[in-house]
């Protein structure tokens, strides 16, 4: 996925979006879709996998490390998880604009990529019709939130589907919020400013590329618990936000111990 236009970089380098774009003032500013779903980690997986991924760094690359002060090997090794992370997040922006490249027309798709191009293209011959919106960012008001995501099409079957690709290892319950979150927004945010309504959209599908010029899509149902589920983890993330920090009010101290 190609950065949109209108995304920032906030606070722990946390995405947020801006409304409307300049050079008009700005509205809002707001967490992205994303940004929010990392409330639901907070269940020990992610610390799991950050350790897993340096232990893996430090056995297969000891001989990077093993001889620098201690706190240079500290900062290189507790690093190695995100590393890995922006490694798989440029595959997945490189395929992403590769998809979106030949759906425009212009098929120009790095050799490397063309597995992965390959399955996003069976399952667009399997099963769309028409592509209504490439990618396009997404804004809610009454929520104070925003998301990307990677299009929107006429299945054959008649229903319409709000689409998103991925390229990690495989498809994650978490998916469902994100979709839902991306559903119920408002309105979409055109780069010139424009704001046009989401059509109405019957189901959500997650098409995973393992890339070997296969795909696998799972159909989600976009209940409105699942709507209800993530509006609640948009609270979590705004008391963390804006109201944790003064949740505890004047301090009160007791008498000094007495000295012995």
């Amino acid at each position: 996925m190609t950065a949109p236009a209108q995304a920032r970089r906030g606070n722990s380098e946390s995405r947020v979006y801006v409304w409307p774009p300049a050079p008009a003032p700005t509205e809002m500013v707001v967490p992205s879709v994303t940004t929010i779903l990392k409330e639901k980690s907070k269940d020990g997986v992610l610390s799991k996998w950050a350790a897993k991924s340096v232990a893996e760094f430090a056995v297969t690359h000891i001989l990077s490390w093993q001889d620098l002060p201690s706190d240079a090997a500290v900062a290189l090794l507790k690093g190695a998880p995100w590393r890995d992370m922006v490694k798989k997040g440029e595959r997945g922006t490189a395929v992403h604009v590769a998809i979106e490249s030949w759906n425009g027309g212009e098929p120009t798709v790095d050799p490397d990529l063309l597995p992965f191009v390959g399955g996003a293209i069976a399952f667009m011959e399997d099963h769309v019709e028409r592509v209504i919106e490439g990618e396009v960012t997404v804004y809610s008001r009454t929520f104070q939130y925003a998301g990307t995501f990677d299009a929107i099409v006429n299945l054959k079957d008649g229903r319409t589907a709000i689409v998103d690709w991925k390229t990690s290892k495989g498809i994650y319950p978490e998916v469902a919020l994100q979709l839902a979150g991306y559903a119920n927004a408002e309105f979409i945010g055109d780069d010139d400013g424009t704001e046009r309504p989401l059509p109405q959209l019957d189901v959500g599908i997650v098409v995973h590329l393992p890339g070997d010029g296969t795909y696998k899509a799972r159909e989600i149902e976009l209940t409105p618990r699942l709507w209800k589920t993530f509006q609640a983890l948009r609270t979590l993330q705004k008391w963390k936000d804006d109201y944790e920090q003064d949740a505890l009010g004047k301090t009160h101290r007791g008498p000094k111990p007495s000295a012995r």
